[in-house]
């Protein structure tokens, strides 16, 4: 609820240490516009301290609306681990009850749930590109990297855009610097990507993220680790389902078929925890 001070109610949700701060805004009450007083929320000195905002709105074509705000006050498409956040959230008010159809920017979603974890309906990846060569022209510590050499990273969007590189260093590599190159390389513009790095150790994956819109790498992303799965599998002939290990040392399952070239009934499994509710004032 929202008075007429802005005092926001909230419920904050980890995913796998994808963090977000809940919002029931079946009112729409809620200030989508105001882009600084959600990145205040979202502030780990200033706010609650948060990845993003997610607002649970009524739908008039499935049972939930999703709607996310990341970290800088923006809107995004989608998000694999806050959807998971978002139904166990949507239980406790008890607006569902085991499964829900979600509506999101990027597409209605079916998720769900048991009490060991939730799966998610990804839908089908698109844009699908293998072996991108990505202009350089700066030299990156940790990586076999020479001045002016391409990057060649996987590239695909899993309800939003992502970035692979797969490396043999993943634990050392500057996520802040490549990843922010990356993400604002003219490859990707205007709309920019994700970046992911990724290692494949006995038959996982570990994946690291820098997450556009967060503009920091965080414990874990959702979309990122099926754009990880999805890469292993076509590069690397990783059976489904894969396991992939995020930065918070949780792990997400990624389930898939292969039709030809495409990924068809792509699949996601994991934990939504709730951490404390409270509320904020805007």
């Amino acid at each position: 609820m929202i008075d007429s001070l802005k005092a926001i109610s909230f419920t904050k949700y980890s995913g796998c240490g994808n963090d977000f701060i809940l919002v029931d805004d079946r009112q729409q009450l809620f200030p989508i516009a105001d882009s600084e007083g959600i990145k205040r929320m979202c502030h780990r000195r200033y706010g609650v301290g948060a990845d993003g905002v997610i607002l649970l709105q009524s739908s008039e074509d499935a049972d939930l609306r999703m709607r996310i705000f990341n970290a800088d006050g923006y809107e995004a498409e989608m998000c694999g681990n806050g959807i998971r956040c978002l139904m166990r959230f949507a239980q406790t008010l008890g607006i569902v009850n085991e499964q829900s159809l979600v509506e999101t920017l990027a597409g209605k979603k079916f998720v769900q749930a048991t009490a060991e974890g939730i799966a998610v309906d990804m839908g089908i990846p698109v844009e699908m590109q293998w072996n991108l060569q990505v202009p350089t022209d700066e030299l990156f510590e940790g990586l076999p990297l020479l001045n002016g050499l391409p990057l060649e990273v996987h590239f695909l969007n899993t309800g939003v855009p992502h970035a692979v590189l797969v490396t043999d260093n993943v634990a050392n590599i500057d996520m802040i610097a490549i990843g922010r190159y990356i993400r604002n390389h003219t490859v990707f513009a205007p709309a920019g990507t994700n970046f992911n790095a990724v290692a494949i150790e006995d038959g996982k994956v570990w994946n690291r993220t820098y997450e556009r819109g967060v503009e920091d790498e965080t414990l874990a992303c959702g979309t990122g680790c099926v754009a990880a799965a999805l890469a292993a599998h076509r590069l690397y002939g990783l059976p489904s389902p894969v396991s992939v290990m995020t930065r918070s040392g949780q792990e997400l399952q990624i389930s898939f078929q292969v039709e030809g070239e495409s990924f068809e009934k792509v699949s996601m499994f994991g934990t939504a925890d709730k951490i404390f509710e409270g509320s904020f004032l805007l």
